[in-house]
């Protein structure tokens, strides 16, 4: 349970800079039956990357497509339907009944999403997140409620390669489908039908370092900063191949580069790895964050590293491993962790 308490608040440290696990009232003291209940911390995560998603879509402008409207109306538009208007309107006759194609924002996918957004009312519409929510279903509702939405109407719009213009929909629809299943989402194992989390470790590891580095030094701290390596010659192979190191910090000479791998130890590539990239980026400096391991108390522990003498022409460099011990005694995340490691940093800089 540790693990997965760790996880989630470096999911939400990442993703919105929230280093608490949040779990939201879902009656706020209503009185509707529902005081006490929650919604789980990665179901919350789930929704406000669904959310994220709709209001990009929102800004981009949705989808539009023709569909097929009949109906009774005041003027006359589109083809009559005789029949049907003198069953419909009888004596009326100031009303036509017509058939017409409208260009609108009814289409599949947006009524999709409509119906996801619908369905989770019952979780949001009383809490925190119920105003973000009911703005979203605003946005949407240009589509047409679906009475019933099953994960196959999903599947034919998430696997399209053929329609260019269904790609910003795609994360979207795939979140909307994980939330549909009305089960709560679990990290554990066993005999469950939920919603399970598999996350690229090494990728938010950068994430949480690279967050807490920038609100340590704000506009100091850049995140895979690309600096040109090697091209084939004549022209045949295309443009250049960047070198791109997770973090770096500072500028010139004064520069140091960091590499972040969420494993226990390093190994000969990763020296080989980051000595290249200070080389190229004109850095004194050069250092592993690593996590480090659970006996560890103090936040970043130093293990130096010594290069050999360079040959001339090359900087000397200087490197380390960072041992960052990500929570606390108390099992908090460490929003500030970034200053500690700046100070470590230096620390190592002014011991030379």
């Amino acid at each position: 349970e540790l693990m997965q308490s760790i996880l989630l608040q470096m999911l939400f440290f990442a993703e919105e800079g929230a280093a608490q696990l949040p779990f939201v009232d879902l009656a706020q003291g209503r009185g509707r039956g529902e005081a006490g209940r929650v919604l789980p911390a990665l179901l919350l995560l789930y929704w406000r990357l669904f959310a994220r998603e709709l209001e990009g879509l929102l800004r981009a402008g949705l989808r539009r497509a023709y569909t097929r409207v009949e109906g009774r109306r005041s003027s006359l538009r589109g083809r009559l339907l005789l029949p049907k208007m003198l069953r419909q309107t009888g004596a009326q006759g100031h009303y036509f009944y017509t058939e017409s194609n409208e260009y609108d924002e009814n289409h599949a996918c947006n009524r999709l999403l409509y119906g996801v957004l619908e369905r989770l009312g019952s979780w949001l519409r009383w809490s925190k997140e119920g105003g973000r929510w009911a703005r979203l279903l605003q946005g949407f509702s240009g589509a047409v409620s679906m009475e019933r939405i099953g994960e196959a109407d999903f599947l034919p719009y998430i696997e399209s390669v053929a329609d260019r213009q269904l790609l910003p929909y795609r994360r979207a629809l795939r979140l909307g489908r994980l939330l549909l299943q009305a089960a709560e989402p679990t990290l554990g194992v066993g005999q469950w039908e939920g919603i399970a989390l598999m996350y690229d470790m090494n990728k938010l590891w950068e994430q949480y370092l690279s967050r807490s580095l920038q609100l340590a030094a704000a506009g100091e701290v850049r995140r895979q900063a690309g600096a040109a390596f090697w091209r084939e010659s004549g022209g045949g192979g295309g443009g250049w191949q960047y070198l791109r190191p997770d973090l770096v910090w500072g500028w010139g000479k004064s520069a140091i580069v960091f590499d972040c791998k969420w494993k226990g130890q390093s190994t000969a590539a990763d020296w080989r790895q980051l000595y290249v990239y200070a080389q190229y980026f004109g850095a004194s400096k050069a250092f592993l964050l690593l996590p480090a391991p659970s006996a560890q108390r103090e936040a970043v522990h130093i293990q130096r590293i010594d290069f050999a003498p360079t040959a001339a022409g090359l900087l000397p460099i200087e490197g380390a491993i960072l041992w960052v011990k990500a929570t606390d005694e108390a099992g908090r995340l460490r929003m500030r962790i970034g200053q500690e490691i700046l100070n470590a940093a230096q620390k190592v800089k002014s011991e030379k």
